[in-house]
């Protein structure tokens, strides 16, 4: 994990613990398998993560800042510090980003590729794909409330 230093490592890791929810049943030393093949990128205010339409092949955790999620001129969604976005390009990275992304405000992000998905700790991968559909069957439920 680059830009940080381990003390700030330790913080960022038991902050993901406790207001992530995503990650919130894993344990300490599984969030540090998951940090050793993750980077951090300190974002500036109006500057794009990813375009619509762009191959992605990793998720972004938001440390601390805030992102917009938009198609086209539509603002689907702003997160703020503890969200994650993107999480699509792990789970199917040949598909296409569905939207874009960009910065609101200065932002620290925690890159997280598909290469945690090879890492040979079995229980690390089985928490992972368990805590992708939870999360996006709450988003199918969430979006077919809406549709009716």
């Amino acid at each position: 994990m680059s830009e940080l230093n381990e003390k700030e490592m330790l913080g960022v890791i038991e902050k993901i613990r406790k207001s992530v929810e995503f990650f919130s049943n894993f344990e300490p030393y599984e969030l540090v398998d998951m940090l050793k093949v993750s980077t951090t990128k300190k974002i500036k205010p109006g500057e794009v993560i990813f375009r619509e339409g762009e191959q992605g092949q990793e998720m972004y955790i938001i440390v601390y800042g805030s992102v917009s999620i938009y198609k086209g001129e539509k603002e689907l969604a702003e997160l703020g510090t503890n969200n994650y976005f993107g999480e699509m390009g792990i789970i199917q990275h040949d598909a296409p980003r569905t939207a874009s992304a960009k910065a609101l405000t200065d932002t620290l992000l925690m890159i997280v590729n598909e290469n945690i998905l090879s890492s040979t700790n079995i229980t690390l991968k089985l928490k992972l794909y368990k805590n992708f559909c939870q999360m996006l069957a709450q988003r199918l439920r969430v979006t077919n409330e809406e549709l009716t």
